[in-house]
């Protein structure tokens, strides 16, 4: 709290680790409502996961009870904005609706279903495979569209609501934006290319909670994807609107270069395709940069097609659906400009990669993002006159014994002449009481792919797992992992067995775990953000180390710091989030279990660093130790 409070007063952005369990929630929302109170100004709360998004709403209504006596009558104020691709579109619907013809039934369901508080998290009854169709947005294109009948121009009106001031005294309802890092990050990408802000541009404090995520939200938030029909509808598109005849002669040649790239693009990734067997679905593969000097002029004649647009835009009438679709092609010559300094390495700290679309590598698609995000961050987060203050569990890595931020800060670009950081807050909770388990028996990691290696695995898993009390999770680094341990289990296991595959939404498996228990398997959402106490999760195991796999990104930070800088602090920080799902209270007590045979082996490099990593110090090795304690502890 005080850290919260200093950063508001000193008008300067922090950082600290607050370790699990320590309500670091209440510290920023208890100031927080407070400053937003007497300010008239919103608290903007950012987070990475959806699970602490909705969490939050609850931890709002805690504080404002609790501030009751201090807030004179007036009530909280707060609004949830998610990603857009979390909100049902109607119009959506409603056209597909009108085109299905036999399946018209399905949509007429989905509309019937479709209200305030429904989205991708709170489906209403919505099956998990309808989500992508009805959260396309089509209502701005429309005829008779309203923005009044859209949730998600709704929740971005809530959002930029204005505070109210009731009485001659200058106080206001104090309000709380509660929003993912995803839309933070787009709400300055508008600003910085002069679009509508989604946020108010003036707050009295902006958190940033699990701030160990924020570079790769932004990154995500930054990357954008190229199609070539998109490139060649936005060059048709632009042959209707320019006059300029010069500049229409010149379209031809930008599809033209446009087809070599593609072609040259094609060429490269099939090669790989052909000599890698191992490539999978959504793995990237490098693209080797183009023709520099070619691309740089390509760019120039895109910037000034640009820029005659852009003058036709603001000097003339445009309205309606004409204006947006004129908005949509100048949006459109911007990804082009983009990309060509991502291909021709126009910017030096561009990445561009291709990635599989399906299993028989019959497609990829093409994408790239700026390569330094600590950079873009320090400019449109950290440089601004909203002070903020970045707050995780897990941002903090031993150097020397010492507690260093030094990775951290260099990922999102927070500067010591913008900020300061603070020391560490541990966790109170008792980890003592619990015990980390590292079989003696596990398979050599470098066996991993081979039917032995995984048949051993879900050998130990049983063994963990058998005839226990208390629910389990098991966290995997890879889907291919994940599906060959969970066709062993299916089969040999004797209790409710749950796969966050994409089938169900974590909400959905984790309200149904809670009645039956049995066990999880997860190789993404459930590394961090999941909140089982007690009985609910007594055993956590991990079966990999969490290392990043090298693809071009992580190359490229591997590029600019170092192997051992970035591989390291990854793996690191992972896996303290992983661990951290075990322990959520005071009282609980579980066994944290580590199937990789490096972490298990003393000579290994790192096994020392990975094991002063994580809180859980008492160590046991033989599977009758671990029966004998969760025999004991009724887990």
């Amino acid at each position: 709290m005080y850290t919260v409070i200093d950063s508001f007063e000193e008008k300067r952005n922090k950082i600290i680790e607050a370790g699990v369990g320590i309500g670091k929630s209440f510290g920023y929302l208890i100031p927080g409502i407070l400053f937003s109170h007497f300010t008239g100004k919103p608290l903007i709360v950012s987070t990475s996961s959806i699970q602490l998004t909705e969490q939050l709403s609850d931890d709002v209504k805690t504080v404002e009870s609790l501030l009751s006596p201090y807030l004179n009558g007036r009530r909280v104020e707060y609004v949830i904005g998610k990603g857009r691709n979390n909100y049902p579109c109607v119009s959506t619907i409603q056209n597909k609706l009108a085109k299905t013809g036999n399946k018209a039934k399905v949509y007429e369901d989905i509309l019937k279903k479709v209200g305030p508080g429904v989205d991708r998290q709170n489906p209403n009854g919505i099956d998990a495979k309808y989500w992508n169709e009805i959260t396309q947005h089509e209502c701005m294109k429309t005829k008779g569209f309203d923005k009044n009948d859209c949730y998600l121009y709704k929740m971005r009106a809530d959002l930029l609501k204005k505070p109210e001031r009731k009485d001659i005294r200058p106080l206001y309802d104090p309000r709380v934006l509660i929003v993912n890092q995803d839309l933070l990050i787009n709400h300055y990408k508008n600003i910085a290319n002069g679009r509508k802000a989604i946020l108010p541009e003036s707050a009295c404090l902006l958190i940033i909670d699990e701030v160990h995520n924020l570079e790769e939200k932004t990154r995500e938030a930054l990357t954008s994807k190229i199609k070539q029909r998109n490139i060649t509808s936005v060059l048709n598109e632009v042959k209707w609107l320019i006059k300029n005849h010069k500049l229409r002669g010149e379209l031809s040649k930008i599809e033209n270069e446009f087809l070599i790239i593609f072609d040259n693009i094609k060429k490269q990734v099939t090669f790989e395709i052909q000599n890698d067997s191992n490539l999978s679905v959504g793995d990237r593969i490098t693209i080797v940069s183009g023709d520099k000097e070619k691309c740089k002029k390509i760019r120039k004649i895109i910037k000034d097609l640009l820029t005659s647009l852009i003058l036709k835009v603001e000097s003339s009438n445009i309205r309606g659906y004409r204006r947006i679709s004129t908005e949509e092609v100048i949006n459109g010559l911007e990804e082009m400009a983009i990309f060509l300094e991502a291909y021709g390495s126009l910017a030096e700290t561009n990445i561009i990669w291709a990635e599989m679309n399906d299993a028989n590598h019959d497609t990829f698609s093409i994408y790239y993002c700026p390569g330094n995000i600590g950079k873009t961050l320090n400019k449109h987060v950290f440089s601004k006159s909203i002070p903020s203050v970045g707050m995780s569990a897990t941002i903090t890595l031993k150097d020397n014994g010492v507690d260093s931020y030094e990775y951290i800060k260099s990922n999102i670009g927070f500067d010591d002449e913008n900020g300061d950081w603070e020391t560490p807050e541990e966790s109170p909770f008792d980890y003592d009481k619990s015990r980390l388990f590292l079989p003696d028996n596990v398979p050599d990691y470098y066996e991993r792919g081979n039917s032995s290696y995984y048949n051993n695995i879900t050998r130990i898993i049983n063994d963990i797992v058998a005839n226990v009390k208390g629910g389990s999770l098991v966290l995997f680094t890879a889907k291919s992992d994940m599906d060959q341990i969970h066709e062993r289990l299916v089969t040999s296991l004797k209790m409710p067995l749950y796969i966050d595959d994409g089938s169900m939404m974590p909400k959905q498996i984790i309200t149904q775990f809670k009645k039956t228990r049995g066990i999880i398997l997860s190789a993404g959402s459930f590394w961090e953000g999941i909140d089982l106490k007690k009985e609910l999760l007594t055993n956590l195991i991990i079966v990999k180390l969490p290392f990043p796999v090298p693809d071009p990104v992580i190359q490229n930070k591997i590029n600019r710091y170092g192997r051992n800088q970035v591989l390291l602090p990854e793996m690191i920080t992972r896996l303290r989030q992983g661990t951290g799902r075990l322990i959520r209270t005071n009282t609980d007590v579980g066994v944290v279990s580590i199937l990789d045979s490096r972490a298990c082996n003393s000579s290994y490099n790192y096994s020392d660093t990975v094991l002063e990593a994580i809180p859980f110090k008492y160590r046991i090795t033989k599977l009758k130790e671990l029966k004998e304690f969760q025999m004991e502890n009724s887990l």
